[in-house]
């Protein structure tokens, strides 16, 4: 399986990666929501598909980690919600 993560725009509030940091951000987001997908392929979008917006929720950002750490931190995040989001839904009353 070939996937392919490209992301548009990142909104992080409150979030400065510092000077010149911003490309090693992107870089480690992607290559670890990139793992991430590709051990697990009910997750990933299917063939073509594109997702519009992942809310990623809240991070814990104590000791202001630096742009790979932050990256992979951030990549979980969309990772955990791209799996709820794709999780099938019960129909309501199904146990």
């Amino acid at each position: 399986m070939t996937l392919h993560v490209h992301i548009d725009r990142i909104v992080l509030d409150g979030v400065d990666p510092g000077p010149g940091q911003l490309a090693r951000l992107q870089a480690a987001i992607e290559q670890e929501l990139g793992r991430l997908l590709a051990a697990d392929a009910g997750a990933a979008p299917r063939a073509g598909g594109a997702i519009r917006a992942v809310a990623g929720g809240t991070l814990d950002l104590g000791g202001a980690p630096a742009a790979p750490e932050l990256g992979r931190r951030i990549a979980q995040a969309t990772y955990e919600g791209i799996r709820r989001d794709a999780a099938p839904t019960q129909p309501r009353g199904t146990p």
